[in-house]
């Protein structure tokens, strides 16, 4: 008989497999991509006056190309890259790839003498960043149960919110007290810690779940998994226990082909919920971007206000987001997202109302040189950063469930591997998608028919994704035994 060699256990196995350290190193690699994305946007002025000699009367036109740039080859590459992570069964392949990706992307940046070299390696950098967020929320999918989701996510939008926020301060700041290379070497730190984490890091493999029997006697202690693979703690098949493999290899059961290619897509777009929270998410998304385009514009327009006060302003945005976040994300674990969701974009509909109107003309009591109108200005701002709260991460916990429901209900339907990152990658796709859109649609409606009447038309399109909320999103997840 062949001798059998004991297996043995790597280094730091439980800690490096916990849930703990994944959600760790998924959320600082989310973090990291986000602080690349913004970072280099005080950067650039220099980078292209400075290191490549562009005319400065040029300088907003190609700052605003390389964003869209970064944008545009988000939303394209995210399906595909989704479908290249689900016929992976591990995805840190995919996580190391990005980081090391990022890294060569970030070299090439800092050293560009020329816009090809940027716009290139920008290219390749919003891939990279693709296959973090992609393969990352696929990794969170299939290690938190569903139970937990809302929280999860909420921990991720927070990094979200600190990385975008972060990236353009930190440069800034080293920028002007320490100069280029300084600035760039505070990139290239948040790059080791993300690249160490990912090497330490051990994903836990997709399994099946056991059925409901009793433990064996003979099981062998030494294989046996550190945790327990329950329906309490296997979000990859969270609610019910699957079948045994079909021994003529059929993926799917009987009756339910695999859905693969746009068979795939078209299958989950049916999906109410599915559609629902995606197109919420775009309009999110856009109305989140919509600020960068017109705040410091109108600000300083009807208020005379420069670019400190217009800090503090995003700041007042954003810090109520971030401190927000946990608590919805612990409401959206115990009812569902559809309550969280349909309130968020409800109360948001009189505070846009209200931001819309110091320095309209139709409303005199609230002109740029009032006490009110700023006042009211200023509360309207903070107020709808605290109602962006229970929006925050909608489309990817939705796009989760949905993946999770289905396989749970047709086992096999999606592929041995699943669909978490093809759905993971739509949600992607969305958002990045708002992002470009936000700031082209809100200029252009602020051209055409003022600020006031802009805040008009999106507190009508949140009362519309309000009802589209509780009409569609997902109620409290029920226990199965």
């Amino acid at each position: 008989m062949a001798d059998h060699k004991p297996q043995t256990t790597p280094w730091g196995y439980r800690w490096r497999s916990s849930e703990t350290f994944i959600l760790a190193t998924v959320s600082l690699g989310i973090m990291r991509s986000m602080f690349l994305w913004s970072f280099i946007i005080p950067l650039l002025p220099y980078m292209l006056e400075d290191r490549i000699g562009l005319d400065r009367n040029k300088t907003q036109e190609v700052t605003f190309l390389v964003l869209a740039d970064t944008a545009l080859t988000s939303a394209v590459s995210s399906p595909l890259i989704g479908i290249l992570a689900d016929r992976w069964r591990a995805k840190r392949a995919f996580l190391l790839f990005s980081v090391v990706l990022a890294t060569g992307c970030t070299i090439s940046i800092s050293l560009a003498r020329n816009l090809y070299i940027i716009f290139i390696a920008r290219f390749l950098q919003a891939i990279a960043d693709n296959c973090m967020w992609i393969g990352g929320l696929a990794v969170i999918g299939r290690t938190f149960p569903a139970s937990h989701f809302g929280r999860v996510m909420s921990v991720l939008s927070v990094t979200v919110a600190v990385g975008t926020s972060m990236g353009p301060v930190l440069s800034g700041i080293i920028l002007e007290n320490g100069g280029y290379w300084a600035a760039w070497s505070s990139a290239f730190v948040v790059l080791s810690v993300d690249a160490s984490l990912r090497l330490l890091m051990i994903e836990r493999p997709p399994q099946q779940p056991t059925p409901h029997k009793a433990p064996s006697s003979t099981t062998d202690p030494e294989r046996a998994p550190l945790l327990s693979r329950t329906i309490s703690t296997d979000s990859w098949r969270h609610q019910r226990a699957t079948p045994d493999p079909d021994p003529n290899g059929a993926t799917a059961t009987a009756g339910t082909p695999e859905k693969s290619g746009l068979a795939y897509y078209s299958y989950l777009f049916r999906q109410p919920r599915f559609t629902a929270a995606i197109t919420s998410y775009v309009f999110c998304a856009m109305l989140i971007a919509s600020f960068d385009t017109t705040l410091p514009l109108h600000i300083r327009d009807v208020f005379g206000w420069g670019s400190a006060p217009a800090g503090l302003l995003f700041v007042g945005l954003q810090v109520p987001g971030i401190l927000l976040t946990p608590a919805c994300g612990w409401l959206k674990d115990r009812v569902g997202t559809r309550l969280p969701t349909g309130v968020g974009f409800l109360c948001l509909v009189p505070a846009l109302w209200a931001l819309g109107v110091p320095g309209d003309a139709r409303f005199p009591w609230a002109s740029g040189d009032t006490q009110t109108g700023m006042v009211l200005y200023v509360v309207a701002v903070v107020v709808i950063g605290c109602f962006f709260s229970p929006l925050n991460g909608v489309g990817f916990l939705e796009a989760t469930l949905t993946i999770n429901d289905l396989e749970a209900k047709h086992p096999g339907i999606f592929g041995p591997n699943g669909g978490h990152s093809r759905a993971q990658s739509i949600a992607w796709m969305g958002w990045t998608i708002g992002m470009f859109l936000g700031p082209i649609v809100s200029g252009l409606l602020v051209e055409r028919v003022g600020y006031g009447n802009l805040n008009f038309i999106f507190g009508l399109l949140s009362l519309f994704f309000s009802v589209v909320a509780f009409s569609m999103l997902s109620g409290r997840q029920k226990d199965q035994d």
